[in-house]
């Protein structure tokens, strides 16, 4: 006895029908995306949209992306094809960490351990591209915990700037020695650096007077970020705030650092 089998896309062709017009949708759907994607490629190119605003004007930072790509290829006539693009949350670093984002970059990542500090034992993940790096860190944190492992404790964190500030008399500079380290004015000046940024936060200030000069050192918290733009840009709200309100005879004398009421810190 024959017995025939027929392929089961054969027994049901209006299923083979839907998928046809779900691929057609998809199809078209893609097209109209790299419409969009050309037009406004178009607008940047002309100048119309902010290539460096691209996520705020257009709600959505994937398509920023996209878009920008198009701009640089169009601006540079290079291919960004070996870039990756895909598979990143483009929305996390948006406004935090990173501006004007084509891609992205992956790193291999190894771990070298285990590390045993204050009590327990960590495996410490290592980004890089260094040859041997992870391995010679291995041995090192192998040394450490077979000798009994390390004990480490914070005392202070901070980032800190210290502009040089010249007065007309030595009387002036202790004066504002004792003005900005008062505890009656710390919150006047905090206030003042916070905003600056949503994450700079001063901490103290605290002044050696030589002479006409008066040495300020600013230590702040900067969250997870390094933050030493973030201080810079702290500190010169505070400065320009006091010669304007306070000390109209204060000079800042770092270098690069103008001899006005508009000073600004530059590193």
């Amino acid at each position: 006895m024959r017995v025939a089998y027929r392929n089961a896309r054969e027994e049901d062709p209006l299923e083979e029908i839907e998928e046809g017009e779900q691929e057609r949708q998809q199809r078209e759907q893609h097209e109209l995306e790299q419409q969009r994607i050309g037009q406004l490629v178009e607008k940047t190119v002309a100048g119309e949209i902010p290539v460096h605003a691209l996520e705020t004007q257009l709600s959505d930072c994937d398509l920023a992306v996209r878009v920008r790509r198009g701009w640089l290829t169009q601006n540079t006539n290079k291919s960004l094809s070996g870039l990756p693009m895909q598979g990143f949350d483009y929305k996390s670093v948006h406004g935090v960490c990173a501006e004007m984002v084509v891609g992205y970059v992956p790193l291999p990542v190894g771990v070298a351990g285990p590390l045993l500090l204050n009590g327990k034992q960590y495996q410490v993940p290592l980004a890089t591209v260094e040859g041997a790096l992870i391995a010679s860190t291995r041995r090192g944190c192998k040394a450490i915990s077979e000798s009994g492992g390390a004990s480490a404790r914070v005392t202070k964190q901070g980032m800190t700037r210290a502009p040089v500030l010249l007065f007309p008399s030595a009387m002036r500079a202790c004066d504002f020695q004792e003005w900005i380290e008062s505890a009656d004015n710390l919150p006047r000046v905090q206030e003042k650096f916070a905003s600056t940024s949503r994450f700079g936060r001063l901490q103290s200030v605290k002044v050696a007077v030589a002479g006409k000069q008066a040495y300020a050192r600013f230590c702040c918290a900067t969250g997870d970020a390094m933050g030493m733009n973030m201080v810079s840009k702290g500190v010169n709200a505070v400065l320009d705030d006091l010669i304007a309100n306070e000390f109209p005879d204060m000079q800042a004398r770092t270098p690069q650092l103008a001899h006005a009421a508009h000073s600004r810190l530059e590193f």
